[in-house]
């Protein structure tokens, strides 16, 4: 079965100083990942990267609100950018991530992400994940890594 092809949004339909990644999985990986991470875009922020997505009808579920698995990896996302950018240059991995689902989006909404780090210990790290449609947030996570090197 050949790999799917996954489109780049629509310039028309993002709003202005979003660029893409230059971050984006090599092609060998592309082909397995979901369509989020192709389609993802990012801005500077005063308070660090802002990653934006327009999510399509594609990412609905059976009542018409965009799907939680989505909304879920897009934090994901989100918070492993900032995970990766630490700059101690300890390797990390995920204890734990959770999410509350606040309010839905539909098909045509930007959806933006904004992540804090909590707090850096000596064994774990923690960060937030605000997921916003207009000024309206949809979703928060947290996540929880334990530091491995």
């Amino acid at each position: 079965m050949p790999a799917p092809q996954w489109a780049q949004p629509d310039p028309a339909r993002v709003p202005r100083a979003w660029r893409s990644r230059t971050d984006s999985p090599p092609s060998s990986h592309r082909a397995r990942s979901s369509s989020t991470s192709d389609q993802v875009l990012v801005r500077d922020d005063d308070d660090g990267p802002v990653f934006g997505m327009l999510v399509e009808e594609r990412h609905t579920n059976h009542r018409g609100t965009i799907q939680g698995g989505l909304l879920s990896t897009f934090a994901d996302f989100a918070l492993g950018r900032i995970e990766a950018d630490a700059d101690d240059g300890k390797d990390r991995a995920t204890v734990s991530m959770t999410v509350d689902f606040l309010k839905p989006a539909k098909a045509g909404d930007w959806i933006e992400t904004r992540t804090r780090v909590e707090r850096v210990g000596g064994t774990l790290a923690f960060a937030d994940c605000s997921l916003t449609v207009e000024a309206r947030e949809i979703a928060r996570a947290r996540a929880v890594w334990v530091v491995a090197g």
